[in-house]
């Protein structure tokens, strides 16, 4: 983009047989090098040979319409001021054969385009679809508006609304009251904060995030409520022998994992074991295209099984955790909506190629600072949506404020597509009844 350009247009005489002219458009032209013309010296351009030809229409507001042509219109005769007149040059027709009367037309600005303005007590039906069709005009040149490329669809704004739906399922187990996945706890640290968080510097984008009860209750119950008493945010430690002793198996088996000492190849027991690398849900459970930020990591995945130390157990567990931090994490400091700071950036390092390493030895130490840090993380999420909810009523600056509009949906958030339409469970289960 080079701004507002000054352009002027020039028609040279005729020196051609065939009786043609041609028109040029200057617009300026940096040549600013040694022995150049100065930068401000306009630049010829020379539009296309031939017929006058639309190539577009616009239309932002249902007010006015622009048409783009392939050349500049005769300026001269693209204007008009009133109805019958402007009724001469164009015509609005809806796909039902309805027209909507021009009120005037003049040039704009790019002398490619001419812009029109609808009578406004004609109402746009969006369900239609409206064509401009140019009728008599010439180009600046001369020449002739072609016969056939003479008419556009005219192309209407898209209202785009943003929706995202921060959900889990459920796993708990409630006979033994725990969670049987790590990912409400994932998707907070990668997802859920960041997800509102990075709209901070952009306060015109605006979207609406629905936010499940079944995910608060399971975020608060499982992490909130249970880890926090434990949880020393100044220092990033967690009190594992008293977590431990009060809910060891209580919130979901991979804080276990990262809180008690790493188990070797002869003590780890089955339950370890697919934790870190046997189970379906396991330490590496993350995307080929995420884990290749972290090489360390990439390479541990292709270990066999059964030539891993201890030393690889603890580089699963840490590495499961680091990867499911927001880049935002990773690059940086952090201060969230609750005041607490995320600052891993003493043991993460970004190489700078699209990767990460570490800068710290692993250690058990590492995994319980991690766990600490994932905690700060979690306790913010209801928090920066709160800050930033959309609230109508007007502020100090005389309009709404925040840029999120805050939703939710029944406990058990699948049912809401039924609510909408009950045959939307068909594709899914083509052979079981519909309900009623």
């Amino acid at each position: 983009s080079i701004g507002p350009v000054s352009v002027t247009h020039t028609t040279p005489q005729d020196t051609s047989s065939g009786g043609g002219s041609d028109t040029t458009t200057t617009a300026p032209k940096d040549t600013s090098d040694a022995g150049g013309q100065p930068p401000d010296t306009p630049q010829p351009v020379v539009w296309p040979a031939g017929s006058l030809k639309v190539e577009s229409a616009f239309s932002p507001d249902g007010k006015g319409v622009r048409v783009r042509f392939n050349k500049p219109p005769d300026a001269a005769q693209a204007s008009c001021s009133d109805k019958v007149a402007c009724k001469q040059l164009v015509l609005i027709r809806a796909s039902n054969n309805d027209t909507v009367p021009v009120l005037s037309i003049k040039p704009s600005t790019d002398p490619r385009f001419i812009s029109l303005t609808l009578d406004p007590s004609v109402k746009i039906n969006p369900q239609l679809t409206y064509v401009a069709l140019v009728k008599n005009l010439k180009a600046l040149d001369g020449e002739a508006l072609d016969s056939v490329k003479r008419k556009a669809v005219i192309k209407r704004t898209v209202y785009l609304h943003l929706m995202f739906h921060q959900h889990q399922p459920t796993y708990e187990d409630p006979i033994q009251g725990t969670l049987t996945s790590p990912w409400v706890r994932k998707h907070a640290t990668k997802d859920y904060y960041d997800m509102a968080s990075v709209l901070l510097p952009y306060p015109d984008v605006h979207l609406t995030m629905n936010i499940t009860s079944v995910l608060i209750k399971q975020l608060k119950e499982y992490y909130l409520d249970k880890l926090g008493p434990y949880v020393d945010t100044k220092n990033n430690t967690v009190d594992t022998k008293a977590f431990l002793a009060k809910y060891k198996g209580k919130t979901d088996p991979w804080i276990d994992l990262l809180l008690e000492p790493t188990p070797t190849p002869k003590t780890a027991t089955k339950k370890q074991i697919g934790l870190l690398y046997a189970d379906p849900w396991s330490c590496v459970s993350t995307s080929p295209v995420l884990m290749k930020r972290f090489p360390a990591y990439e390479k541990l995945r292709e270990l066999n099984p059964a030539t891993m130390t201890q030393q690889d157990y603890l580089g699963l567990k840490i590495w499961f955790e680091l990867a499911w931090f927001d880049p935002d994490f990773l690059n940086g400091p952090v201060k969230l909506a609750t005041g607490d700071v995320v600052d891993i950036t003493d043991i993460i390092q970004n190489n700078g190629n699209g990767t990460y390493s570490l800068k710290v030895p692993l250690s058990d130490q590492l995994a319980n600072r991690i766990v600490a840090e994932e905690y700060k993380i979690m306790k913010a999420v209801l928090p920066i949506h709160k800050q930033m909810a959309y609230r109508p009523e007007i502020g100090a600056q005389g309009k709404p404020t925040g840029q999120i509009e805050v939703t939710t949906t029944p406990f058990y958030h699948p049912i809401l597509p039924l609510i909408q339409d009950t045959d939307l469970m068909a594709p899914g289960q083509p052979f079981d009844p519909k309900p009623a």
